[in-house]
């Protein structure tokens, strides 16, 4: 089945997209470089550090070098 414009979740996809790309869409992460899931330890990377973001189960990290 071909999905097309008309679908409303599919175009919803496509202006994200298309914003992200044309670089008008906002970060809801900063400048995140990092992220790993609160479900699990912390990697060694990211202790002493503080989260940017923290989404879901996911943790969001800038400035690890």
């Amino acid at each position: 089945e071909t999905v097309g414009l008309e679908d409303i979740t599919f175009a919803k996809c496509v202006r994200v997209a298309l914003d992200v790309l044309s670089g008008t869409h906002a970060s809801n992460v900063g400048t995140a470089t990092h992220y790993y899931a609160d479900t699990i330890p912390p990697p060694k990377w990211a202790r002493g550090h503080m989260p940017c973001a923290h989404i879901g189960h996911h943790l969001f990290f800038e400035g690890i070098a």
